[in-house]
């Protein structure tokens, strides 16, 4: 059952980005800003996808929880997002640093944002994942 049942309008928000195209492209847009403001204050970022090598929600809060446990990385921005080929989440990473941590149990992958963060921000809270 929907967190909220009221309609979105401009001064009140649904809130469900999953369902709604206004409250979806406010959310990316808010990450955005964030990944742009990042970028201003420490320059080259780094994009990190971490794919659990078991394909459950369990093993995506594992692997979130052991990110922020570790604090690899003094600013970020994180995403799951379910990816659009194979329905395989993945937890995506924006940060200062390239992720060297090691989780077991799952793949990392982690390359120099060549882009904006403002763009790969974007892509990594669009609606549809």
């Amino acid at each position: 059952m929907p967190h909220n049942t009221k309609e979105c309008a401009p001064l009140q928000r649904c809130g469900r980005w999953k369902e709604c195209e206004r409250c979806a492209r406010i959310r990316q847009s808010k990450a955005a800003d964030k990944a742009e403001t990042l970028e201003r204050a420490y320059g080259a970022l780094y994009l990190s996808v971490i794919t659990p090598y078991q394909n459950q929600a369990t093993e995506i809060r594992r692997i979130r929880a052991a990110v922020l446990r570790r604090s690899f990385a003094q600013s970020g921005i994180w995403s799951i997002e379910s990816g659009e080929k194979f329905a395989h989440r993945h937890l995506n990473l924006i940060t200062p640093e390239p992720t060297r941590i090691v989780i077991e149990g799952c793949a990392i992958h982690t390359e120099a944002i060549t882009s904006t963060a403002r763009a790969t921000a974007a892509y990594i809270t669009k609606k549809s994942s």
